[in-house]
C-alpha cells in the first residue's frame, strides 16, 4: 500500500465525520503506514485530484464545505466539553472510579447540538456494578443523565470497564479490521485520570499501533481538559471507598449487581441477547451500545475508498 493511498484511506473516515485534517493531524492519525512527516507533506503537496485544501486543512475533492463549517462544528464541541466536565467533577465523587474519559462523537470533533456527550468510565475491579449504580444515582439527581427522549447534552453511561480488564481486542470486529474502536481508543478525551489509568489503558491496547504506527501514545496524552477535583469531593470519594472495601462491599457490590441485572433482563429488545459484542454484560465489562454502528462505518468506510479506486481491502 502506497502512502498515497493510506493518506487517501484516513480521509474517508475523518470525512465520515466531517471533519478535514492539517498535515501534522493527517500524519498523526495515518492509516497503516509509517511515513515521516515531511514525507506525508510531501505527498499531500503533490497534485492529486482525489485531495483538496483550504486554510491549512486537507479533505477528499468536494468537500470543500466541512472547512466551511468547521468553527460552528468547533462551538457546539467547545460547549459539551464544558458540558462534560461539569459532569465529571459532580462524578468524580463517585467511588471506585480511576478514569472518565470523553468518547464517540465528541472526542471525535464530531458533535451537533442534538448528540449526548457519551462517558467512557474505568472502575476498579470488583466494584464495576457499585461504580455504575453510584455514576446513575449521582448523573439522575443532577438532572445530568440521558435518559428516554431526554439525549441533548446530557451524558450518557454506557461503557464501564474493570481496570484489571482493560484490552478491548476481544469486542474488536474482524475482517477487516474495526477501524472504528481503534480511533475510539486513540482519541479517548480524559476529564478524570487517577493512578494513571488511562496510560494503562493504551498500553493494554498497544495492538492498535499496527494501525496508527505514528500515533504514540506515551507523548499524546491530552491534559488540557482534566478537572480538578474539589477536595471535599475527594475526600467524600475516599470515606465511601474505605467503608465498603473488604466484606460489606463485597455483599453490597453482590446486592448491586443482583438489582441492575434484574433490571436490565426486563428489557427484552435489548441486544444483550444476541450474544454480540453490541451489548456486554459481565463483571468485568458493561457496555449498552443499543446501536453500534461500528458496522455501518466500517463498511461505509469500505464503499468509499473503493470507490476512489483503492482495491485492496485493508489489513484484518
Amino acid at each position: 500500500m502506497s502512502l498515497s493511498e493510506s493518506i487517501i484511506k484516513t480521509f474517508v473516515f475523518f470525512d465520515i465525520f466531517d471533519r478535514p485534517l492539517t498535515a501534522f493531524e493527517a500524519h498523526k492519525w495515518l492509516w497503516s503506514e509509517a511515513a515521516k512527516l515531511e514525507d506525508l507533506q510531501a505527498t499531500l503537496n503533490t497534485p492529486n485530484p482525489k485531495i483538496e485544501a483550504k486554510n491549512g486543512f486537507f479533505f477528499l475533492s468536494g468537500r470543500k464545505k466541512i472547512v466551511e463549517d468547521g468553527s460552528q462544528r468547533q462551538i457546539w464541541n467547545d460547549k459539551k466539553i464544558v458540558r462534560a466536565r461539569w459532569a465529571a467533577k459532580i462524578l468524580s465523587a463517585a467511588p471506585f472510579i480511576k478514569l472518565i474519559a470523553v468518547c464517540n462523537t465528541l472526542s471525535f470533533g464530531a458533535a451537533s447540538p442534538q448528540s449526548d456527550v457519551d462517558f467512557f468510565i474505568v472502575a476498579q475491579s470488583g466494584r464495576l456494578w457499585m461504580a455504575r449504580f453510584c455514576s446513575v444515582l449521582i448523573l439522575s439527581l443532577f438532572g445530568l443523565r440521558r435518559h428516554g427522549k431526554k439525549v441533548a447534552n446530557r451524558i450518557c453511561l454506557s461503557f464501564f470497564l474493570a481496570d484489571d480488564n482493560l484490552n478491548l481486542e476481544s469486542v474488536a470486529l474482524k475482517n477487516p479490521s474495526d477501524i472504528y474502536l481503534v480511533y475510539w481508543i486513540a482519541q479517548l478525551v480524559p476529564l478524570v485520570n487517577r493512578n494513571q489509568t488511562l496510560e494503562k489503558f493504551w498500553q493494554a491496547n498497544s495492538w492498535t499501533k499496527q494501525y496508527l504506527p505514528n500515533f504514540q501514545f506515551e507523548n499524546q496524552l491530552p491534559d488540557n481538559h482534566q478537572i480538578k477535583v474539589y477536595p471535599v469531593l475527594e475526600t467524600w470519594r475516599q470515606f465511601c471507598e474505605y467503608i465498603t472495601n473488604g466484606f460489606l462491599g463485597d455483599l453490597k457490590e453482590n446486592f448491586l449487581r443482583f438489582i441492575q441485572l434484574r433490571k436490565m433482563s426486563k428489557n427484552l429488545k435489548s441486544r444483550q441477547f444476541e450474544g454480540g459484542t453490541a451489548v456486554v454484560i459481565n463483571d468485568k465489562m458493561l457496555k449498552f451500545h443499543e446501536e453500534d454502528r461500528r458496522e455501518y462505518y466500517k463498511n461505509k468506510w469500505l464503499e468509499k475508498i473503493k470507490e476512489l479506486g483503492i482495491m485492496d481491502i485493508p489489513d484484518s
